[in-house]
C-alpha cells in the first residue's frame, strides 16, 4: 500500500475568523495519505497591527510541517528586519532561520517527539532523534498583511493566488537557493523575492 490508502478520508476540519478587515477560512483533509501531514496558522495579531496566514504541506510526515507551524511567526516577528518594517527581507530570512532550527539538536530532539507522539518535555538521546527522524520536510505559503500591504512567499510547489471579483489576477512565483546542508547533502530551498500586492482598503 505504501504512503496511501485504498480509499480517502473525506472527514474535514475548518477554522474561521473575521475581523472589521477581513473574514478568513481554512480546511484541511487527509485524502489518500495513512495520515494527516499538513498544517496551517493564523495569527491577527502580529506586532505593529499585521496578521500572517501560512500553510505548511507536510512531505514524508507531518513532522516538519508542524515544527513550522510551531516557530514561523516567532521567528518572524523577533527578525530585526520584520521589526524595522522590511516584510519581505524578513519573511526570507525567516524561512531560512526555519531550515537552520530544524538542524539544531533541539529542533532534530523536537522533530522526532512530534513524529512519535511524545510529550514536548519527553527526554531525546540525539543520536537516535538524529537517525529516526529521516527525510521528512514540508512546502510552505505564508501570507502578511501589513499597512495595507500583502505579501505573499513561498517554498516548493505551494502557492498562493490572488483573486479580484472571483478571477485570480496573479500567483506567486519562485527562485531557488541552493546551499550545503546537514550530513553534506545539497538541498534546494525556494524563496519568493518581494511579491507586493496593493489592496483596496486602507488600514
Amino acid at each position: 500500500m505504501g504512503p496511501y490508502l485504498s480509499a480517502p478520508i473525506t472527514d474535514k476540519e475548518s477554522t474561521e475568523g473575521s475581523s472589521e478587515r477581513i473574514i478568513y477560512g481554512a480546511t484541511h483533509m487527509q485524502g489518500w495519505r495513512n495520515t494527516m501531514e499538513d498544517a496551517h496558522a493564523t495569527n491577527r495579531a502580529l506586532p505593529g497591527g499585521g496578521m500572517c496566514f501560512t500553510v505548511f504541506d507536510g512531505h514524508g510526515g507531518k513532522e516538519v510541517a508542524i515544527f513550522a507551524q510551531r516557530h514561523f511567526v516567532e521567528e518572524l516577528v523577533k527578525n530585526p528586519k520584520y521589526q524595522a518594517g522590511a516584510i519581505d527581507a524578513a519573511l526570507k530570512e525567516t524561512y531560512l532561520a526555519i531550515d537552520s532550527l530544524l538542524r539544531t539538536p533541539e529542533g532534530c530532539k523536537e522533530v522526532y517527539r512530534i513524529q512519535k507522539h511524545l510529550p514536548n518535555s519527553a527526554p531525546v538521546d540525539l543520536r537516535a532523534a538524529q537517525d529516526g527522524v529521516g527525510a521528512a520536510g514540508c512546502t510552505a505559503v505564508v501570507a502578511v498583511l501589513q499597512s495595507g500591504r500583502l505579501f505573499v512567499v513561498n517554498a516548493g510547489d505551494s502557492r498562493a493566488v490572488i483573486a479580484r471579483a472571483g478571477r485570480a489576477v496573479d500567483e506567486t512565483m519562485s527562485l531557488t537557493r541552493t546551499y550545503e546542508g546537514h550530513k553534506g547533502t545539497v538541498r534546494n530551498i525556494a524563496i519568493l523575492p518581494n511579491k507586493e500586492f496593493t489592496l483596496p482598503f486602507q488600514e
